[in-house]
């Protein structure tokens, strides 16, 4: 099974050598990222999980639970092991 369909935190598509964000944990964001933008993301979150807080723009923002921070830093680095294969 693809890495796309087994998504839960993120939502979007992958086009060519890009994948598409378009809902991170249910809110509408958009976005468009390589491989490395998607591992610096990853690494950027604890691996043991944390309280996330990402702001969208000036009047949104997600805010994910431990749980979440771990399967979001988990879907980041597949996604970007998928694009870069």
């Amino acid at each position: 099974m693809a890495t796309i369909d087994t998504l839960t935190i993120l939502d979007g598509y992958v086009q060519g050598r890009s994948f598409i964000l378009q809902k991170l944990a249910g809110y509408a964001v958009e976005g468009k990222y390589s491989a490395e933008g998607l591992a610096l993301f990853a690494r950027l979150i604890d691996s043991k999980g944390e309280v996330l807080v990402v702001k969208i723009d000036n009047e949104r923002q997600v805010r994910l639970i431990v749980e979440q921070s771990i399967q979001l830093r988990k879907e980041l680095l597949e996604l970007a092991g998928e694009l870069e294969a």
